[in-house]
């Protein structure tokens, strides 16, 4: 026997089905990216050593990219690429590796990063790196002096 209640129930559930399906297919929005490509140098050299990280000024979201031996690097990111809008950017060291649990407990710890990037370039605030990112492709190069 169906009642009032068990097919409020019932289209309850259908309807709340429906709402989720809907949902699942439409999502937010995707903010607009763009592809980031470049190179550092130093001196007019490639410079290999570290990585570059760039901070949306809009969300304060920070996307990275290693540095390959030639200087060159490419930001992947899980949007596709750097969402479009103002950064800042710095040059920074490679973050010491991670310690084995067992070791740090003997006391162990991660020897000091010793980089060749002079301090002024590893901030934000004092690199002097900005750049503004449009959809598509872009490059960016930057000069560091010793």
């Amino acid at each position: 026997m169906i009642t009032k209640t068990n097919r409020f129930a019932k289209l309850s559930s259908l309807f709340a089905g429906f709402v989720l399906a809907i949902a699942g297919c439409s999502g937010p929005p995707q903010p607009a990216v763009g592809d980031a490509t470049g190179k550092v140098t130093m001196g007019g050299n490639p410079f290999g050593e570290g990585r570059v990280v760039f901070k949306d000024l809009a969300t304060s979201i920070e996307a990275v990219a290693d540095l390959k031996p030639d200087g060159t690097f490419q930001v992947i990111t899980p949007e596709g690429g750097l969402r479009v809008g103002k950064c800042d950017v710095a040059v920074q060291p490679l973050p010491p590796a991670a310690i084995d649990p067992i070791e740090s407990a003997k006391g162990v710890t991660s020897p000091p990063v010793i980089s060749k990037i002079p301090q002024v370039y590893r901030e934000f605030a004092t690199s002097g790196f900005k750049v503004t990112v449009v959809e598509g492709t872009n490059n960016f190069d930057f000069e560091m002096k010793r």
